[in-house]
């Protein structure tokens, strides 16, 4: 795609924009949900990164959801543009399976950020390379066997980050303030977790639902269905590390959804790292949009993998 393409593509967005009647809230421009757009700033600086030849405008440039997408060259994964906003972290203590430390709590996600729009998959950590201790082999499943410092090491090499908690949990809700991003109740047809509803077993592999999915292991990436801004398996496949260090309660967390690094619960070893999302191994109630885990920062397990974020240009 040109690069006068891709210009005339944001211009056109940015037209839009400047339709859309000002109300003097902080968000404005194309609707995303619950309140939640696209500034005018956010598309002048995506413009700007799709100067950058290490990305170029995805084909097409908008999802079915309607976000803006972007192609990370050097790993060929496809980023969603986020929009910055504002929502409650956390859930209602009488949210089905809720647990402690998972107070509801405002936070403001004040500048838009890439997300992937999948984990890293095998294909994109091996352009890169890096340490892993993978269990199955195949390009298009998400990696896994990578602890945090691997990935941290891969995220640099590759220009790219960790989300941070709150970050990934405003782009796993996508506007939502239900349990699961589809809704109130558990849908095992939405996600790969722990469940075997529905499974059948031929020549004595168990299946899963259908889809000719093993259960016990990963499954390729988009094989379910995308919540409303168009990332995949947020709530299964593989749990994912975020940048965070681990804190049981969000008493004190930043109130702009910036990493916590600073305490958290240790290990012998060095400090216990946030993981979120659920895994293949998961039960339905780990899957859950605020459900919180975390594990030692070199733990290498075939259930945790991980989704690289980016920063726009200021």
């Amino acid at each position: 795609m040109s690069r006068v393409f891709t210009i005339v593509v944001i211009l056109l967005l940015m037209a839009v924009v400047a339709l859309v009647p000002r109300n003097g809230t902080e968000e404005q421009g194309p609707y995303l949900g619950d309140g939640h757009s696209y500034r005018e700033e956010t598309l002048t600086r995506f413009r700007l990164l799709l100067e950058d030849p290490g990305w170029s405008l995805a084909d097409p440039p908008q999802n079915p959801q309607g976000m803006l997408e972007a192609v990370h060259e050097k790993t060929g994964l496809v980023f969603v543009l986020i929009p910055a906003g504002s929502y409650l972290m956390g859930a209602p203590k009488d949210e089905d399976k809720w647990s402690g430390g998972e107070d509801l709590h405002p936070v403001a996600i004040r500048d838009s950020f890439l997300l992937c729009a999948t984990e890293c998959t095998q294909a994109g950590y091996d352009r890169i390379g890096g340490n892993d201790e993978r269990e199955w082999e195949d390009s298009a499943l998400p990696i896994e066997g990578v602890n945090w410092v691997d990935v941290k090491s891969w995220c640099e090499e590759a220009g790219l980050r960790l989300p941070s908690e709150a970050e990934w949990e405003f782009a796993c809700r996508a506007g939502t303030k239900t349990p699961y991003s589809w809704g109130d109740e558990w849908d095992p047809s939405r996600c790969l977790a722990e469940n075997d509803e529905g499974s059948i077993r031929q020549n004595g592999v168990e299946y899963y639902r259908g889809r000719n999915l093993p259960i016990d292991a990963t499954a390729p990436a988009r094989q379910f269905s995308a919540n409303p801004w168009g990332l995949y398996d947020m709530h299964g496949n593989v749990r994912e590390w975020c940048e965070d260090t681990f804190h049981r309660s969000y008493e004190g967390a930043p109130p702009d959804g910036a990493a916590w690094t600073v305490g958290g619960e240790l290990f012998n070893v060095g400090p216990g790292r946030v993981i979120r999302g659920g895994a293949w191994n998961c039960s339905a109630s780990d899957c859950r949009s605020a459900a919180r885990s975390w594990t030692c920062h070199l733990d290498r397990d075939s259930y945790i993998g991980f989704r690289p974020a980016a920063d726009l240009p200021k």
